[in-house]
């Protein structure tokens, strides 16, 4: 997983082209919430899963095991094909956590996002994904 606590980091990753504008958006988002005194460790960060991800290595950047993680929400973007992941660890930080809708995506993860999206956005990403998983 490659985290991105600042937007010096966005160019540092190499990310590919589509990945770069909801990754930029976030931490956007993040500065504009937080304004100068924005501390990552406090007030929170981007985390986009990346291939070699799996339910145990993102445990340990969640502190808890990716099926036991309580998400504040999830959404999917049609355009950038990624899932948006949200938890809430107190009233000021929070993780953003983006998650690729492709091939290689650990068959548990997409189960969850799925699971955890609202009844009509999910039925919307299942027929985008051509039938795809179902929770």
């Amino acid at each position: 997983m490659l985290a991105f606590r600042s937007m010096e980091d966005i160019p540092k990753a190499r990310l590919p082209t589509h990945l770069v504008s909801p990754v930029t958006k976030l931490m956007r988002g993040i500065y504009a919430a937080h304004g100068a005194g924005y501390q990552p460790d406090d007030d929170g960060y981007v985390i986009l899963v990346t291939p070699t991800d799996t339910d145990k290595s993102l445990a340990e950047r969640l502190g808890t095991r990716w099926n036991e993680s309580c998400f504040e929400g999830v959404s999917y973007d049609k355009a950038s094909r990624l899932y948006h992941a949200v938890i809430l660890r107190n009233n000021q930080f929070t993780l953003s956590i983006l998650v690729p809708d492709e091939p290689w995506l650990d068959q548990a993860i997409r189960t969850r996002m799925l699971h955890e999206m609202e009844d009509e956005e999910r039925t919307e990403c299942i027929n985008t994904q051509g039938g795809g998983a179902q929770p």
